[in-house]
Parts: C-alpha cells; sequence; structure tokens
C-alpha cells in the first residue's frame, strides 16, 4: 500500500520580493510549488495559515511583522489544523523569511508528533537558498530527522516542475 503523502504548506499572497523588486503575487511561489507537488504525488494539501494575516501591500510592514516574530521566536496560533498521523511522509513548504523559515511552520511542526514520518523540507527564495531553516527545523523536530531539503526560487516556482520531479523521485516520494 502506498505511504500517505502531506504537502504542508506556508506562502504569502499579496506583496513579495522577486528579482529585486516588489510584486505582488495573487498566488504566493510556495504554493505554486506546494501545488505542483500535490499533481505528481496525489499527497494531500494543507496550507499552514497563521490566526490573523500578514500585510499584503506593505513590503516594508511584513519584513517588520515577520522580524519581529523571529526575533521573539513566536509561535503564531495557526487558523486551522490537521491530524497528521496517517500520513507516513511529510513535506513541509515555506519561504525564506529572515534567513529561516516563518515563525508558523515552526508552530506547525512543533504542535504535531512526527516521530517515525518522512520528512522533507522544501524552501522557495530568491537567491538566499534554504537559509538556517534545515538546523532550525531540526531543532524544533528534535529526534525526527529530516530525510532531504531542496530550495527552489521563486521567481522559478511556474516552472519547476522537472527539478520538482527529480528531487521527488530522487527520495522515493513518487513511485
Amino acid at each position: 500500500m502506498k505511504e500517505k503523502i502531506l504537502i504542508a504548506y506556508f506562502t504569502h499572497r499579496g506583496v513579495n520580493w522577486r528579482e529585486g523588486k516588489t510584486i505582488i503575487l495573487e498566488k504566493g511561489n510556495t504554493e505554486i510549488v506546494a501545488e505542483k507537488l500535490q499533481a505528481m504525488t496525489d499527497g494531500t494539501l494543507f496550507e499552514i495559515r497563521k490566526d490573523g494575516e500578514y500585510p499584503k501591500e506593505d513590503y516594508k510592514a511584513l519584513v517588520a511583522e515577520a522580524m519581529k516574530e523571529f526575533k521573539a521566536q513566536e509561535r503564531p496560533k495557526l487558523e486551522k489544523d490537521i491530524d497528521t498521523s496517517p500520513y507516513g511522509t511529510v513535506i513541509i513548504c515555506y519561504p525564506n523569511w529572515c534567513g529561516t523559515a516563518p515563525m508558523p511552520i515552526f508552530s506547525f511542526i512543533e504542535q504535531h508528533d512526527l516521530k517515525g514520518k518522512k520528512i522533507f523540507l522544501l524552501c522557495t527564495n530568491e537567491g538566499s537558498g534554504m537559509g538556517r531553516s534545515v538546523e532550525d527545523a531540526k531543532k524544533s523536530l528534535k529526534d525526527v530527522p529530516v530525510a532531504s531539503s531542496l530550495s527552489v526560487k521563486g521567481a522559478d516556482a511556474e516552472k519547476s516542475d522537472g527539478i520538482l520531479r527529480s528531487w521527488a523521485e530522487e527520495n522515493g516520494i513518487l513511485e
């Protein structure tokens, strides 16, 4: 029987940084990549959303809020939850904020018992790669190892099918 896959992602719609300037995105880069993975794997897609929204039109306000949460190491309350127990593989997708994952990602990780699951990390960014997100996620995951991680440039999200498929095949996510 094929192991169930959960694709849990945090994304930001609205103002984003792309290729040296701010732009407004109807759909966040991470959401685009998560949806592509869902189509390839037939996994369950779950959006990690903070209870309350981040600024959508003012980039400086967005960065200020993300930085405030990061400096305080906040674990924001999440809008909704999902039972992770039926899933053997969990792919956690997020943008690089403040050199790591957004704080709602750590809320999600720390609220779930992920022992015994294969954990994969996928980070969208505009050139900063994974930052410290893998190390930080490992601290939150405690004794749960990260099987593999992947960095995807946000500006390339729409055309990331090939790199996603290769990564998923190399890591046994696709049968």
